[in-house]
């Protein structure tokens, strides 16, 4: 059973918005108009789960397109262990050879690890996440880690 919902952004923006600005404060990282930009123009896609949401950008990126996972939040720890497979078979349906997710919370550096991601890029406190989709560890020679 499908625990991430596909959903309209102009019906849960109201409740949502806010999330994205409390985090953008909390975390000192401007991302809040961005993501809704990219919603209300329908590039990016909002996936409601029970405990949070999630948002998904589509990108061409390189040889494949890549699902960049533009904001995720959850009021329950350990969300990339309980949707990163069905974040995966999104990503997989929209034919994504990689996610991509960026971050200014080092914490979230083991449990990306753990799960297979790479960081691939450090810049001013935020850090760039790479996972491949298909074919395992030999992708891995195709992305450079810092």
């Amino acid at each position: 059973m499908s625990q991430l919902l596909l959903a309209d952004w102009p019906t849960y923006r109201p409740m949502l918005f806010p999330i994205l600005e409390q985090t953008e404060q909390n975390n000192d990282h401007k991302f809040a108009k961005e993501v809704d930009q990219a919603l209300q123009s329908s590039r990016a896609f909002l996936f409601l789960a029970p405990d949070g949401f999630v948002v998904l950008e589509p990108m061409a990126l390189g040889d494949g397109m890549t699902a960049f996972i533009q904001f995720g939040w959850c009021s329950r720890a350990n969300a990339l262990a309980r949707y990163q497979k069905e974040l995966e078979q999104i990503a997989r349906a929209g034919n994504a050879v990689q996610m991509m997710l960026e971050t200014k919370v080092a914490k979230l550096a083991i449990p990306l690890t753990k799960q297979g991601w790479r960081c691939v890029e450090a810049r001013d406190g935020i850090t760039r996440w790479v996972k491949p989709l298909h074919g395992g560890d030999r992708e891995w020679a195709a992305v450079e880690a810092v």
